[in-house]
């Protein structure tokens, strides 16, 4: 039977040219799920941040990060070079002593709870080939604002869910769903959506506390106002929760074509606390030169 079973796997492989090998090892003090996937013969070396394969329990990993984590484009194991792509869920969970992390612009995936309780994590940059974030990924984490760059394109389920320093959040080009629950229990203060909602405004039920329906200011890309109101044809309900919103506006958002030239500049930083800054610090800072306020990424 054995024999059959092994015979028969074999034959599948050969008709889709594919198959893969994996394997979790530490390196450098991080632990990676190693793939090695064969297209027509040809192997293909890919890795992601795991948690401790040792325990079965996700509540209780046995690793638990502290410091600053730096994760690198690549990684390397028995000769091989492996591009590191995703975090996998709860590959930080519960890691209170995580106070930053360095992720390479290759991953495309944040998982399930994968820095959910990183209390002491107040800022991150996102990759910029990120295209999801899992549910409960960074959920009671230490954030205080977050740009989810364009790439992006989903955000699940309690993703950033009672973060209780978490004030401004920013969205990019391609977002097109918020899932339930993203940002309850976040006490936010700002929200702007840049999407350019060709495929309508990022799809929202029950993602944001009630309470802030009456208060958040939330800005959108001008000539896209019409899409946060849009309803369904056959039934005349919204076909999200952006009408909730009593405070929506279009706004013409600044980019990096628009530079301004002066040889007498009156430039102020604070950080997203409203804290005057004798120089902008990692992650993001508000700017205010001659009169006009601007959001600032610094790379750490």
């Amino acid at each position: 039977m054995k024999k059959f079973l092994l015979t028969l796997a074999c034959v599948l492989v050969s008709l889709s040219g594919m198959a893969q090998e994996s394997e979790d090892q530490l390196i450098n003090g991080v632990w990676y799920l190693l793939n090695v996937t064969y297209k027509q013969g040809v192997p293909h070396y890919i890795a992601s941040v795991d948690s401790n394969p040792n325990t079965d329990d996700d509540d209780n990993p046995l690793t638990k990060y502290t410091g600053n984590v730096v994760i690198p484009d690549t990684v390397e194991y028995s000769g091989n070079k492996y591009a590191v792509i995703g975090i996998n869920r709860y590959a930080f969970y519960d890691c209170d002593g995580l106070t930053s992390v360095k992720l390479p612009d290759g991953i495309t995936e944040i998982g399930n709870g994968a820095f959910q309780s990183c209390t002491k994590l107040t800022s991150i940059t996102f990759p910029t080939q990120l295209a999801k974030i899992g549910d409960y990924a960074f959920n009671e984490s230490g954030l205080t604002a977050i740009v989810v760059n364009d790439s992006c394109k989903v955000i699940y389920g309690s993703a950033f869910a009672d973060c209780p320093n978490l004030k401004s959040v920013t969205l990019g080009k391609k977002m097109a769903y918020i899932g339930s629950n993203a940002f309850t229990g976040s006490p936010l203060t700002s929200l702007d959506i840049w999407s350019d909602c060709t495929n309508g405004a990022p799809y929202m039920v029950g993602a944001f506390d009630e309470s802030l329906y009456e208060t958040l200011p939330v800005r959108v890309k001008k000539g896209t106002l019409d899409n946060y109101y849009y309803k369904d044809a056959n039934t005349g309900d919204y076909e999200s929760d952006w009408h909730n919103f009593k405070n929506i506006t279009e706004v013409e958002f600044t980019s990096i074509e628009n530079v301004m030239t002066s040889t007498s500049i009156a430039e102020e930083w604070y950080s997203i606390g409203g804290l005057r800054l004798p120089h902008p610090q990692p992650g993001l800072n508000i700017l205010k030169v001659n009169g006009k306020t601007f959001k600032v990424i610094k790379r750490q």
